[in-house]
């Protein structure tokens, strides 16, 4: 004979079977609610030393605006600028013929350059014998570089130191004759010096003046000048402000020299 199961209550639930039980059930338990609830709150005003607890907003709060003062705010003071002082121009312009001639010319050229070379030694001669020598002519040399002449630079600086001892013209005819004989040299600064002596130039003066860099800038600023003017390559003549560039023949220059003349 199989025993009757017992039925239990599920946990946590107060038992069905007896509704006072229940009701004693539910009394108690108020009571330690209670009795829970007020222990709880002692305990929170008990650490809060006796203050209510105020519960945090969410609400952004607005923070007070600084008080105005009449204190002037500090003066900023601007760093100026460096001074840069520009270097002082060696460039001397070597004029040949007659200062007041009707005709001025200007030649922008490079001592390596090969078409130079041939105006130089060729065309050159004539124009000093026609018109140069005889006043008609003002004739103004100004030398550039051009990136590829590795020489060009120091025969440069050779001339103008000769220019110093009134032998501009003479060492500028010297290097553009004997052009072959050190355009491709990387010795060619004594053989400049060589030139100098041939010359008959006072060698303390002249090495100083070149070892010394005295005219390094002046292809420089020729070239800045010829740039403004739109020289793009050498020789390049300027004719009473007509730009003539090329290595001409002597008729090129005669037909504009003798239109110059006759306005």
């Amino acid at each position: 004979m199989s025993k009757k199961k017992e039925r239990r209550p599920a946990p946590h639930a107060p038992p069905t079977s007896n509704s006072a039980s229940a009701r004693r059930y539910l009394g108690v338990g108020a009571l330690v609610l209670a009795l829970v609830g007020l222990g709880g709150a002692v305990a929170i005003f008990a650490n809060q030393g006796n203050r209510p607890v105020i519960a945090p907003t969410l609400m952004p709060t607005k923070a007070a605006l600084p008080t105005a003062t009449n204190t002037p705010a500090p003066a900023v003071t601007a760093t100026p600028a460096p001074v840069v002082t520009p270097k002082p121009s060696v460039r001397v312009d070597r004029i040949k013929g007659n200062p007041a001639a009707k005709v001025t010319i200007v030649e922008y050229s490079d001592f390596q350059c090969p078409y130079c070379g041939v105006y130089a030694t060729e065309v050159y001669p004539k124009l000093d014998e026609r018109y140069i020598k005889t006043g008609k002519v003002k004739y103004v040399f100004r030398a550039v570089v051009l990136p590829q002449h590795r020489q060009a630079q120091k025969a440069t600086e050779t001339v103008e130191c000769a220019g110093d001892q009134g032998r501009f013209w003479e060492m500028h005819d010297m290097l553009f004759a004997k052009q072959s004989q050190w355009a491709d040299k990387e010795g060619a600064v004594e053989i400049f010096k060589d030139y100098a002596q041939t010359l008959g130039l006072n060698e303390a003066t002249f090495q100083g003046c070149l070892d010394g860099g005295k005219y390094t800038d002046v292809p420089a600023e020729n070239l800045a000048d010829a740039r403004k003017i739109g020289v793009t390559g050498t020789p390049t003549f300027l004719i009473n402000n007509r730009l003539l560039p090329g290595a001409y023949p002597l008729e090129a220059f005669v037909q504009m020299i003798e239109e110059e003349l006759a306005k």
